[in-house]
């Protein structure tokens, strides 16, 4: 199979692709590696391998980024780890987006995937 993106979901019902996350956390200096998890389209969890320039500025950068994209109201909860497990494919998944998808686009990610 080829590589797949989840899609992240505000809460006002917005649908993005995962790239607009990704985009947020690849920028911030400090994160060598991460993980994005949406639990909920108000809870979102993000685990991050930092590198030597990690700092707290680093953090504020990472919630307000996120926020700006999913709105202020979301919980985001923030993990430094030393390291993320790949897939069992041996794959890096860096979203992970468990609210499910309305109707049709639900089933067209099914059929893709």
């Amino acid at each position: 199979l080829g590589r797949t993106t989840d899609f992240v979901v505000r809460a006002d019902g917005t649908i993005m692709h995962a790239l607009a996350v990704i985009y947020v956390l690849r920028a911030v200096e400090g994160v060598r590696e991460f993980r994005f998890i949406q639990n909920t389209v108000r809870d979102v969890e993000v685990f991050v391998v930092s590198n030597s320039r990690w700092s707290e500025a680093a953090k504020t950068k990472i919630v307000d980024g996120l926020q700006d994209r999913l709105g202020k109201d979301v919980r985001i909860t923030l993990h430094l780890v030393d390291n993320i497990e790949s897939e069992a494919s041996g794959k890096h998944r860096h979203v992970v987006s468990r609210v499910p998808l309305p109707g049709d686009l639900n089933k067209a990610e099914q059929i893709a995937n």
